[in-house]
């Protein structure tokens, strides 16, 4: 029995087929003596980095091999080196919110979101501008505020060029296109993934799994 994937594998010998089936790529760059790790053998040989005698656990951890992402998304096809990391990243598209704050009650997809909506509680604001002291609950929005300063302005409309330093502001500019509706197009790229929209509102809708915002609160029912 494998105790990684929880497959019944005979462990006569050691199973490296297997392990190659597991991880969804050819044997690759490395070669593997003890595929399950579990201890016996010589463990995995890295040729890249000439690491040896990893369990074949700790060698999952080490590369799947380097810079491969083995794993990928039946919804949407982005790929992953961490099962655990295609595991958190389903519940976008499952819905699911398993973890919950014990302030107000909102649900959300991991822990990860749960820290950074803990923040609206706290009014910590970890991430500052070194240029004018502000500062953001998240990296992404102190991202987006530095081209305040730098000028940068790498969200570009598709349709006439026009250039704006967050996808808000591209999103506002696009109504400005009504001709795009109905083409197929999804002009509205997620900043914290690789998903697309076709609608400046589901684009907004989306964003909230990123950043656990809570837009519509009441003030007599959910405790800021």
């Amino acid at each position: 029995h494998d105790a990684i994937c929880g497959e019944n594998v005979t462990m006569v010998t050691p199973q490296p087929e297997h392990a190659t089936q597991r991880l969804g790529h050819d044997e690759g760059p490395y070669s593997m003596n003890d595929p399950h790790g579990h201890g016996r053998g010589e463990g995995a040989l890295c040729s890249v980095t000439s690491t040896e005698n990893y369990p074949f656990f700790r060698f999952q951890r080490h590369h799947v091999p380097h810079g491969t992402k083995p794993l990928f998304c039946s919804d949407c096809g982005k790929r992953f080196s961490r099962r655990l990391d295609l595991i958190r990243h389903r519940a976008v598209h499952t819905g699911e919110k398993p973890v919950i704050c014990n302030l107000c009650g909102n649900s959300f997809v991991n822990k990860t979101t749960l820290r950074v909506h803990m923040r609206i509680h706290t009014g910590e604001k970890p991430y500052m501008c070194s240029l004018c002291g502000k500062g953001f609950t998240q990296n992404g929005s102190l991202t987006i505020h530095l081209r305040t300063h730098s000028g940068e302005k790498p969200y570009s409309c598709s349709h006439c060029g026009a250039s704006f330093n967050n996808p808000s502001n591209l999103r506002r500019h696009m109504v400005t296109h009504p001709e795009q509706a109905g083409t197929g197009e999804k002009p509205f790229p997620c900043p914290r993934c690789d998903k697309r929209f076709n609608d400046s509102g589901n684009m907004r809708k989306h964003m909230l799994i990123h950043s656990g915002e809570r837009p519509h609160l009441c003030p007599d029912c959910v405790p800021l």
